[in-house]
């Protein structure tokens, strides 16, 4: 047999990897009405037709699970832009998991109003289109409470999306996402804003939320100073 240089083989496999792991639509459709409730990765591919999942996306999925099953009750993810983190952990994650629990309340906070109101207004219109109801039969949104930013479902869970820069005193929750408090480096960078963002952060992670609630942070790293930093102790080293 003759010798196979090392490079063209990596290259031959990760082709044939890419090309025999496409789903097709209508598998993704029957897979996930079977195993939805059960995977977070089945229920992915079929409550997002475009959804991917490279390697790095199956073991956040791995991680997310495992929130869901309570082993894991904390957890930071940190990542550049564009790597579909949002999508998984603040779109896709917190649907099915209203799906398994809808009387839990959840908050999703980001860098503003607007920008939380885009994560809890997708999960809103998904529990209520009839693909997830095909999987999660039982979960429904309530008509009379249903604003983008706050609405509940009918097994009295509540869905609060808010800016962490603008406080969330006097909510808690036993789910926690913070998808991305800060909106750029500017604010990254500002004193002013990481000890809002820091004190927000306190007022309902540390005293709000239940004891075995989850708590999911989200985010590109900026400085030493910004919420990862802080949570890790990592801005003490700069003293």
């Amino acid at each position: 047999m003759l010798p196979i240089d090392k490079n063209i083989y990596q290259q031959l496999s990760e082709e044939g990897t890419k090309r025999f792991s496409k789903i097709k639509k209508e598998d993704r459709i029957h897979y996930g009405k079977e195993f939805g409730q059960k995977s977070l990765l089945a229920f992915a591919r079929y409550i997002d037709p475009n959804f991917q999942s490279p390697k790095h996306i199956k073991t956040i999925i791995d991680l997310l699970e495992d929130m869901e099953k309570g082993k894991i009750l904390r957890a930071i993810l940190n990542l550049p832009p564009r790597h579909g983190k949002s999508q998984i952990c603040t779109r896709i994650f917190p649907t099915w998991y209203l799906g398994k629990h809808p009387e839990t309340e959840v908050i999703i906070a980001s860098y503003s109003n607007k920008k939380a109101e885009r994560f809890t207004g997708w999960i809103r219109d998904r529990i209520e289109a009839p693909a997830f109801s095909a999987v999660f039969p039982d979960v429904a949104v309530r008509d009379d409470v249903r604003a983008r930013s706050d609405w509940q479902t009918t097994a009295g869970g509540v869905v609060i999306g808010a800016g962490l820069s603008g406080g969330l005193t006097g909510e808690g929750a036993g789910l926690l996402i913070i998808d991305d408090p800060y909106k750029n480096m500017e604010e990254a960078t500002s004193e002013t804003m990481n000890e809002k963002i820091w004190e927000n952060y306190l007022s309902v992670a540390e005293a709000r939320l239940a004891p075995d609630a989850r708590v999911l942070i989200v985010h590109t790293r900026w400085t030493r100073n910004d919420l990862t930093g802080r949570l890790l102790g990592e801005d003490k080293d700069e003293e």
